[in-house]
């Protein structure tokens, strides 16, 4: 049986804060029916922006959609307005409701999380804390102290090469959302047994950029 684990990659591809957006193809979103840095002004939006001066929205026309519209939206005055905006995609099978995230669902969360740090080619210019991805790049997806973060070296079966996925094209800059990691919320993770089966760890209470009502 497959093990049911807490999302431990947190890579938002988007073109935040300097990073380059990527995985596009000649699909598009479907067409914006709202302005969302306007209905963050407003306070119509179901999750909060804890008073950031720019906030990414990753939105989609159905919980199930997995190609989005991303806009970024700036502080000015008492209310936002929009900076930029481009398309991407979400997890291959859309948004999973808050807190029902985990890996191997193929869907990314929904909510709002701060972003902290970088990674990539090389640092386009971005103050995020950057990592500058070479062979010895990993992220954590082995139980202990370097799960669902960066590191550098060897890593184990369950630890993702940064440098390889670059260089087959999945990215060239990504920037990490904190999903069930540290300042959003706790990590969870779910300890390795002899089973071959193993129960689900605690649901994490949370969610992804940002969500309209």
């Amino acid at each position: 049986m497959l093990k049911t684990k807490p999302l431990s990659v947190a890579l938002a591809v988007i073109a935040a804060l300097g990073s380059v957006l990527v995985g596009v193809s000649s699909a598009e979103a479907a067409p914006q029916v709202y302005n969302p840095c306007q209905r963050l002004s407003a306070g119509q939006v179901k999750y909060s922006s804890f008073g950031a001066n720019r906030v990414t929205f990753a939105t989609a026309a159905t919980r199930e959609s997995n190609v989005v519209t991303i806009t970024g939206c700036v502080r000015s005055g008492n209310g936002y307005v929009e900076e930029w905006q481009d398309w991407g995609y979400a997890g291959l099978k859309g948004f999973a409701p808050p807190g029902l995230t985990w890996e191997d669902t193929y869907k990314s969360p929904a909510g709002s999380y701060s972003v902290t740090e970088a990674l990539g080619r090389s640092n386009p210019g971005t103050a995020l804390a950057y990592h500058t991805v070479n062979p010895d790049s990993r992220w954590g997806g082995e139980h202990g102290p370097t799960y669902n973060q960066y590191f550098e070296g060897r890593g184990g079966p369950s630890d993702e090469n940064l440098y390889t996925y670059m260089n087959q094209g999945y990215y060239e800059q990504a920037a990490v959302i904190n999903y069930n990691r540290q300042p959003d919320m706790p990590v969870t993770q779910v300890p390795r047994t002899r089973s071959s089966c193993t129960q689900a760890a605690p649901r994490p209470q949370a969610a992804f950029p940002q969500a309209l009502e």
